[in-house]
């Protein structure tokens, strides 16, 4: 098991004071909540001010330091900033296809940490990868470009934003790049609630992306999962669920992930599998075949509406 260290410290040094050129960043930092703006405005409040009260502070100011940086590799230094010690066998990761199409599927434990860590192994050997993934990494001006963003919130704008995305990752596929999906939709939640975390029912677009384009897949999975206080959160409250994402990044900082890389699925040994459903319930069950608790992939999370 081969392990990628952060490239040295976090800087200590003050930033100097934000010129009116800063304007731009400063409110784009503001702008990294997952409140909706069709949310109530109670419902906004507390989102907002457990963001503030846990980990938002903290990953502000390293956001700040990497904008004051001015580094071009986005997602390599999001993991140093953070601290993240990668164990991951990298002749895996060599073993991707050097051109052509190419579907990743991940479990999807922890929220925005499974983008950026996804995003710097890919990135550093095919950078023709977009991620499909939630909205408020496109907020990240240097995200932005890599992503295929869904929206939750339940208005027009998000239906537009999100029928718009199926047909950029097939476009993408289409034209031979490398498209990342986390199919649970979600993140994972453990059920009961001292239970492992585990993905919901993989939802079935991956799979006709799949079929359209005849392309191989990547399983890939994360080993871990959100702190305790998130999983019981996760079933009290959808608000409190969502205002506590922050703080299981910030709780990571400086950890250890494991993350294994399967074997790439060549695309005639899952054709006859027509039936979506069917199909990404096998995809599920071979990414979660690579965690040390194989048996999770047989297990499927399902979780009342919250509010």
């Amino acid at each position: 098991m081969s392990t990628l260290l952060p490239d040295g410290e976090l800087a200590s040094s003050a930033p100097p004071a934000p010129t009116e050129a800063d304007d731009a960043y400063w409110r784009q930092l503001s702008d990294f909540t997952y409140a909706e703006p069709t949310d109530g405005r109670l419902r906004r409040l507390a989102i907002r001010s457990i963001e503030r009260l846990t980990g938002k502070p903290r990953l502000r100011r390293l956001y700040e330091q990497h904008l004051r940086a001015a580094d071009p590799d986005f997602w390599g230094a999001s993991v140093r900033r953070l601290g993240l010690l990668l164990d991951y066998e990298r002749e895996r990761l060599r073993a991707l296809p050097a051109s052509g199409p190419i579907v990743i599927v991940a479990n999807h434990p922890y929220g925005v940490l499974d983008g950026l860590m996804i995003g710097h192994l890919i990135g550093s050997r095919r950078p023709d990868f977009r991620i499909v993934a939630n909205g408020v990494l496109t907020r990240s001006a240097e995200a932005a470009p890599f992503i295929f963003p869904i929206e939750f919130e339940r208005s027009q704008r998000a239906r537009d934003i999100n029928l718009r995305t199926r047909r950029q990752s097939l476009q993408w596929l289409g034209a031979g790049g490398v498209l990342v999906v986390f199919p649970g939709g979600t993140v994972s939640t453990a059920q009961p609630a001292f239970g492992p975390a585990i993905d919901p029912s993989w939802k079935p677009f991956t799979a006709r992306l799949i079929h359209a384009v005849g392309a191989p897949v990547l399983p890939i999975c994360f080993v871990g999962q959100n702190s305790r206080l998130f999983q019981l959160a996760s079933h009290v409250s959808q608000t409190l669920r969502l205002s506590l994402l922050f703080h299981e990044v910030a709780n990571k900082i400086g950890t250890r992930q494991r993350i294994e890389i399967g074997d790439a699925i060549a695309y005639k040994e899952i054709a006859h599998l027509r039936d979506r459903g069917t199909l990404m319930a096998e995809l599920r069950r071979r990414t979660y075949a690579l965690h040390p608790r194989p048996e999770l992939g047989d297990r499927v999370l399902s979780l009342p509406r919250l509010g």
